[in-house]
């Protein structure tokens, strides 16, 4: 699992860009992007089939620049993810 976060990503017009941009570091199994308003605005959760793809993706997406924003990953408990609990 990776989460990537950034302060200013609530749109979920970008769902599509991290979901391209990730598949290219393993298997992607969802991506969500929490709505304004809601526990963990301005993150992307991104689930990953395996450990591997999540620790690629960690690596080479931290620090990395997405639009006028730098990307900051950091791996997220399974569990909180599958019940939606984005804290």
């Amino acid at each position: 699992w990776v989460v990537v976060c950034s302060r200013c990503w609530c749109a979920q017009d970008i769902k599509e860009d991290v979901e391209e941009e990730c598949k290219k570091f393993g298997t992607v199994t969802s991506v969500a992007i929490p709505k304004p308003g809601e526990v963990g605005c301005g993150k992307v959760f991104v689930e990953f089939s395996d450990t591997q793809g999540s620790q690629t993706a960690a690596a080479a997406l931290n620090n990395r620049k997405f639009g006028d924003n730098t990307v900051v990953t950091e791996y997220f408990d399974e569990a909180k993810f599958t019940s939606g609990n984005f804290q």
